[in-house]
């Protein structure tokens, strides 16, 4: 067998060699915080400094390099931050950089943080102007359509529902379509909201005005028939007939002001 010399020695060299790990920079006495502890969109955020004492004697300790950090892509500087739409779903941290001047440490810096969570999915935006429409088709009927669904904040649209008067109704999924039977009569006040996983929009959308007894405002179209139109008590709206190659004949009830 042939015997190896010299390892003992050499690994008590290299024992030897070795250099004490020298920490460096301030040591912490408390780590950085965070309020509200749960984030949400639009609710500032504040950051309290951690704290921290120098190493070394003579040293300082200053504070800095505050920013905000979603899922590790800084969004925000200073000690307070505002969460958007935008981070819903990210992680959110704030750091912060504790350098120290003077005394044997002196230019030595360590980075600390404070995790905020997860900004949480938020109920939709409301439905504006222009993004959905609803009329009177038939008395005692609501037709819808939408033309753009509002932000839903990192949820999904799960049902819309329509305020008529008092009553809400689930509307579903479906972009247009009506509300049949209705229990209100006369003139009412329509709005709309989205609904996702988390809830309904805070907010109902602007007010559509519509006479849900009589409809207003019907026309013929051009055609090759004839057409009838029989008027309700009360009629106040107003119909157009657009010349085309039948004829048209509308049945005044006492009352109506007039065509």
């Amino acid at each position: 067998m042939r015997r190896i010399k010299g390892l003992r020695g050499l690994s008590s060299q290299i024992a030897t060699s070795r250099e004490p790990f020298q920490p460096v920079g301030p040591t912490v006495t408390a780590l950085p915080s965070v309020l509200p502890a749960v984030p949400e969109v639009g609710v500032q955020l504040t950051a309290t400094e951690g704290q921290y004492d120098p190493r070394g004697a003579g040293g300082e300790v200053s504070v800095g390099g505050k920013r905000w950090l979603v899922n590790g892509v800084q969004v925000g500087t200073g000690a307070t931050y505002t969460p958007t739409a935008a981070n819903i779903l990210g992680t959110l941290v704030y750091q912060e950089i504790a350098t120290e001047t003077g005394g044997e440490f002196d230019g030595t810096s360590i980075v600390r943080q404070a995790s905020a969570g997860i900004v949480p999915i938020i109920a939709p935006a409301p439905y504006g102007p222009g993004d959905w429409t609803a009329s009177s088709p038939e008395p005692n009927q609501i037709a819808f359509q939408i033309v753009n669904d509002p932000e839903m904040h990192g949820g999904t649209l799960v049902r819309r529902e329509l305020r008529v008067g008092l009553s809400v109704y689930d509307i579903g999924l479906d972009a247009q379509g009506t509300v049949d039977d209705l229990e209100e009569a006369g003139t009412e006040d329509v709005q709309i909201r989205a609904v996702n996983e988390v809830g309904p929009s805070e907010f109902w959308s602007n007010v559509i005005r519509v006479d849900v007894t009589d409809p207003s405002g019907w026309s013929i179209l051009p055609g090759d028939g004839d057409a009838t139109i029989n008027s309700y008590p009360d009629f106040s709206g107003t119909w157009v007939i657009t010349p085309g190659d039948g004829g048209a004949t509308i049945s005044q009830y006492p009352d109506l002001p007039g065509v």
